[in-house]
């Protein structure tokens, strides 16, 4: 019993910090990291959904993560891995070698890199909400821009 609170206590540590991090150095509000994590995997980094590819703290599904290793990959320590994945004619973000993209792939269950890339693409998603309806958005609409894409 003892270990398995010390183990909750370590990995809500761990996420706390990562959240931090990530907000620290993406500029978007821990308050709304924190919110998306609790509200996609209840802060649960080894989250799994049953109806979709989504994993890990902010449940990225698989297309998406990738193309999020491949666009801010390289800022966050992860340009090897950024350089693995291609974009395919039809958009698809594809990486070549089966182990290599699981191994991508897995990197959404580390909070600091799931934290750091769904930072990035907060801010991303908020510009993109701002520059088409000339005004700030609020953290529901960023909410649905990461549950939908910024054109959702």
């Amino acid at each position: 019993m003892t270990d398995a609170i010390l183990s909750a206590t370590t990995t809500q540590a761990a996420v706390s910090g990562a959240l931090r991090k990530a907000s620290d150095t993406t500029g978007v509000g821990f308050d709304y990291l924190y919110r998306v994590a609790m509200r996609e995997s209840s802060l649960n980094p080894d989250a799994r959904a049953k109806t979709s590819s989504a994993a890990g703290l902010f449940q990225f599904i698989e297309q998406t993560w990738l193309e999020a290793v491949k666009r801010y990959g390289a800022a966050h320590g992860l340009g090897a891995y950024a350089a693995d994945v291609d974009i395919g004619a039809n958009g698809k973000h594809t990486v070549s070698d089966p182990v290599r993209r699981q191994e991508i792939l897995d990197l959404r269950f580390d909070p600091d890199k799931a934290a750091a890339l769904a930072g990035e693409l907060a801010r991303e998603n908020r510009s993109a909400l701002e520059g088409a309806l000339g005004r700030a958005v609020d953290a529901a609409e960023l909410y649905a821009a990461h549950f939908l894409g910024a054109g959702g």
